[in-house]
């Protein structure tokens, strides 16, 4: 049997992108959580994601946002709560997010991975 490597990342095809601004989410892509993830960081929002799939390694805990270990409607209600209690701790989240966004991406970047992402949904499209 072939080893389960635990990545169920799905390609961003334009059917689930499009179902995905219906809803108000972003469909599981690693490209589209990354790419919601950094968004959010940039605007200074701050982070609340599950601590799975490759969330965590976009996240450093406590520092650049939150992860979540159960997706518990009750956990998520608590850490909210908990932010909503601690506006400086959530203000430096926030902040330390757009500073860590500036270190690792240039526009140059960032053109490329809005470009990758943008051929890789219009490639689906086609399909």
């Amino acid at each position: 049997m072939a080893e389960d490597s635990g990545d169920r990342t799905e390609p961003a095809t334009a059917k689930r992108l499009s179902k995905a601004r219906e809803e108000g989410n972003v469909p599981r892509s690693r490209e589209l959580s990354t790419f919601s993830i950094t968004m959010t960081g940039v605007v200074m929002l701050t982070v609340l994601a599950s601590a799975c799939g490759g969330i965590p390694e976009l996240i450093q805990p406590d520092r650049t946002g939150f992860l979540i270990d159960s997706l518990a409607p009750e956990a998520l209600a608590r850490q909210i709560r908990d932010l909503a209690a601690q506006p400086a701790l959530r203000d430096a989240v926030a902040r330390n997010a757009l500073e860590a966004w500036r270190g690792h991406y240039t526009l140059a970047e960032y053109q490329r991975r809005i470009l990758s992402i943008m051929e890789t949904a219009g490639t689906s499209a086609r399909r």
